[in-house]
């Protein structure tokens, strides 16, 4: 109640501010004046510590859900109703040391309560979720090159690949470095991770070698459409499925088509995948497409279309 109430009393002055972003490190506050009397919202995004480039930015932000599911289990257990509440909370800190140092931490809490079957991606008490340090080794007025190290977010493309995992009440963050570059035309990212394991409790999430994540992403901004080349790698120490069990290394290699204007929003992509699993050959691939187009009017109304087509396993237990 406490947040939602300061959230209102600071809506009008987040007005004028730059837009909230699903990533929030990508969120810059730079160009906002230190000047004591500002907003209290404005203080908060822009704290000079030394001079105007040295400075702290606070920021966060809470998800409250009330769920009810019927026939959860498909009637199959007593237990197939069920209605319970979740609550996300995300406090960071961002930390500009000059032009080529920066310092990112966030935390994040998320609870349930009337949940009959709690997971740790529903119930996570509280955990360091992000922690890294970016320093740009090359700072020119059109483009940067820059390392990161440490606990992150990563997301990419549409987000059917690589994701943040917004839609389960705990995000999903990763331990790794990443090398990327950026000009107003193209950006171009390479990292080399592990994924950090949701577990119960306190400050207890951790990575570990028995899921490794790597890739390569490009983003060519070249109007009137946008292209999206890239590479991702996984490693799993031990995977399970229906037809398959043992160590998986999966390749995937992907092309995306996207256009996105305030009538339009056009996005393409195909993917294929090679690899092992256990004793057998992966051979997979998927495409789809997305459409929509906001007609004019009082209400602003929105036509889309939208189908994928995936590849599934021929003939069972054929080591494919």
């Amino acid at each position: 109640l406490c947040l939602f109430l300061t959230g209102i009393c600071m809506y009008v002055s987040a007005q004028e501010s730059p837009s909230f972003k699903s990533l929030r490190y990508e969120e810059d506050y730079s160009g906002i004046s230190p000047d004591s009397t500002r907003a209290t919202y404005a203080q908060l995004k822009h704290v000079n510590l030394w001079r105007d480039d040295i400075f702290l930015s606070l920021g966060g932000s809470a998800r409250c859900q009330f769920i009810k599911v019927e026939n959860e289990d498909w009637g199959e257990t007593r237990e197939s109703s069920d209605v319970y509440r979740l609550a996300r909370h995300l406090f960071h800190a961002d930390v500009h040391g000059g032009k080529r140092w920066r310092t990112f931490i966030e935390f994040q809490s998320s609870l349930a309560a009337g949940k009959y079957d709690v997971s740790p991606l529903d119930k996570n008490s509280l955990e360091l979720h992000q922690f890294f340090v970016d320093y740009s080794m090359i700072v020119k007025p059109a483009w940067r090159l820059t390392v990161r190290l440490g606990r992150q977010e990563l997301r990419y493309g549409s987000e059917r690949v690589v994701s943040v995992r917004n839609g389960p009440n705990n995000r999903q963050s990763f331990d790794g470095i990443k090398m990327f570059y950026a000009s107003p035309n193209n950006t171009f990212d390479f990292f080399c991770s592990q994924f950090v394991a949701a577990r119960y409790g306190s400050f207890n999430d951790k990575s570990n070698d028995v899921l490794r994540f790597w890739g390569a992403y490009a983003v060519k901004h070249h109007p009137p459409f946008n292209i999206d080349l890239y590479y991702l790698g996984i490693y799993k120490a031990l995977a399970v499925f229906d037809d398959a069990v043992g160590k998986e290394v999966r390749h995937s290699i992907g092309a995306r088509l996207w256009k996105k204007t305030d009538q339009l929003n056009l996005d393409i992509e195909c993917i294929y995948q090679f690899g092992r699993l256990g004793g057998q050959s992966i051979s997979a691939w998927t495409a789809s497409i997305r459409s929509e187009y906001s007609l004019a009017g009082r209400f602003n109304p929105t036509i889309g279309v939208k189908t994928e087509i995936i590849s599934g396993d021929s003939e069972y237990q054929d080591d494919n």
